[in-house]
């Protein structure tokens, strides 16, 4: 799911069977409409807008995952583009700060893991929309790489990926106004006893609220605590804000709250200035978009 850059729609991908298409609602869940018509066996996943409104990037992932290409289309669902071949596994999209490039990251191959394919031996590219150009921006055949964002009015791109020591999971930032390109890690000054970050969400003003997944031994309801602090290693509460079922989703772009996402179709925010959760609603898809 994302969020309007004027906070008033959300983009997200719902499955009914064997395909996921692209659907918009408001921010209150409501007036859902559907964008991409997607055929058995397609899943239309991964949604995000441009920082303008006007565009939505999405994935179209086929059934065994061999083929997950990135596509570009208008808000409205028309002026449908496709970036990448067929062939790429891309694995998740953000547009940069001025909407002229879109950043994602690509699989090289798949690993069956339990018997289903896991894409793996993962790396960050951009797609310049004007050239038309895609370029490959590290080299790391990484097995974990997830969760793009971007601070410092888009001169840097932070994500998470995997880490040989413990908390396995944590944030790393890569530097993109530098041809080096340097990649510095971002540990908050909070004491985790988990496994790392799962989650996390940048705002405008530099706080990041995030969610940590902890091993408790309880593989069927596995603990998510939500921390926030800020970019420079002050917490803001030095307390998880709640023991949840919630992921941290998104930093709402004009007011003081944060999304909060679960499993299902609820969503739910927290308001910084009261320190409340509340449940912002639940997305119902309306049976006729089904046609």
């Amino acid at each position: 799911m994302d969020l309007s850059p004027d906070d008033s729609h959300f983009v997200f991908s719902h499955r009914q069977g064997e395909f996921s298409s692209i659907y918009t609602s408001n921010s209150s869940g409501l007036k859902v409409v559907r964008l991409t018509f997607a055929k058995k066996g397609e899943f239309h996943i991964n949604p995000t807008y441009s920082p303008n409104g006007e565009q939505i990037a999405f994935i179209s992932s086929s059934s065994d995952r061999t083929h997950s290409p990135l596509f570009l289309m208008s808000k409205d669902g028309t002026r449908v583009r496709q970036l990448t071949g067929k062939n790429t596994m891309v694995q998740e999209t953000i547009f940069s700060a001025d909407g002229k490039k879109i950043y994602f990251v690509q699989a090289k191959r798949l690993e069956t893991q339990a018997g289903y394919p896991i894409p793996t031996d993962l790396d960050l590219y951009s797609f310049d929309l004007a050239e038309n150009r895609m370029q490959q921006l590290t080299h790391w055949n990484e097995s974990s790489l997830y969760n793009l964002r971007l601070m410092e009015a888009g001169k840097k791109l932070i994500f998470i990926k995997s880490s040989n020591i413990a908390p396995h999971h944590i944030i790393f930032s890569l530097d993109l106004s530098t041809p080096e390109k340097k990649v510095s890690d971002i540990k908050p000054n909070i004491t985790m006893n988990g496994s790392g970050i799962l989650s996390f969400a940048i705002s405008d003003k530099s706080a990041l609220a995030f969610t940590v997944e902890f091993n408790n031994g309880n593989t069927i309801e596995p603990r998510y605590d939500i921390y926030l602090t800020d970019l420079h290693d002050r917490p803001l509460y030095a307390e998880p804000l709640a023991t949840t079922f919630y992921h941290v989703q998104k930093f709402y772009h004009h007011s003081n709250k944060i999304l909060l996402t679960p499993h299902g179709d609820e969503f739910f925010q927290y308001e910084m200035d009261t320190g409340k959760f509340f449940t912002g609603g639940s997305i119902r898809i309306p049976l006729n978009t089904y046609k």
